[in-house]
């Protein structure tokens, strides 16, 4: 444990036709700052680098940093 009190974002989307208009930046920061209220001082997330609907970008916007790199595997059973 850090002894920082953190949340994580489990899933974040938007649906295709209401993208690009500021929804899921406003649920975003909306929650960010919810979480402060209440004395969160660190907020983490997941997010697929190859994500083509903009998600990179968001998270950089509102304040989000890289912080690991994780690389997922897969087998056929």
């Amino acid at each position: 444990m850090t002894g920082i009190r953190e949340c994580w974002i489990d899933r974040l989307g938007t649906r295709p036709g209401r993208r690009g208009n500021g929804v899921a930046t406003a649920l975003l920061t909306t929650c960010l700052r919810a979480w402060q209220e209440q004395g969160f001082r660190r907020a983490g997330l997941n997010v697929d680098s190859a994500n083509a609907h903009g998600a990179l970008s968001l998270y950089e916007r509102c304040g989000f940093r890289t912080l690991h790199t994780w690389i997922g595997y897969v087998r056929p059973l």
